[in-house]
């Protein structure tokens, strides 16, 4: 989502026609698939603990490692393209306020709604 939000603001015209976000459908099932291949790989490899359904990491570390590349790493990556979206909502908005009044005294700017939506995210990933 927050990659598509980039994409529009950055190029408005052309940004339907990119694959990531023109077939939503095989995006997400190619994840789907990434996500069943590694996990009985991991379980392969690694096992299971006795009378548990918890990963036995041999060495302890591997666990680390795991956790850095599968939890961390996407996280790290949504974090940082929320910011530049967020630095370029903020500048479009600059930008937008001296061209125009605004006409409802309700009315979210796009910054506020873009924190609601990650916010509700940062919620999920807890």
């Amino acid at each position: 989502m927050s990659y598509a939000r980039l994409r529009s603001i950055q190029s408005p015209k052309s940004f339907t026609s990119e694959f990531l976000l023109k077939s939503p459908k095989l995006i997400i099932l190619s994840f789907w698939i990434f996500g069943f291949t590694i996990y009985p790989i991991i379980l392969i490899i690694c096992g299971t603990q006795k009378f548990t359904t918890n990963i036995n990491y041999q060495p302890s570390s591997l666990k680390s490692l795991v956790d850095i590349l599968f939890y961390f790493a996407p996280l790290t990556t949504i974090t940082i393209l929320s910011v530049i979206l967020w630095l370029l909502l903020r500048k479009r908005d600059k930008n937008k306020k001296s061209v125009e009044k605004k006409k409802s005294r309700f009315h979210m700017s796009s910054q506020t709604r873009f924190l609601l939506m990650m916010f509700v995210f940062w919620i999920q990933w807890s």
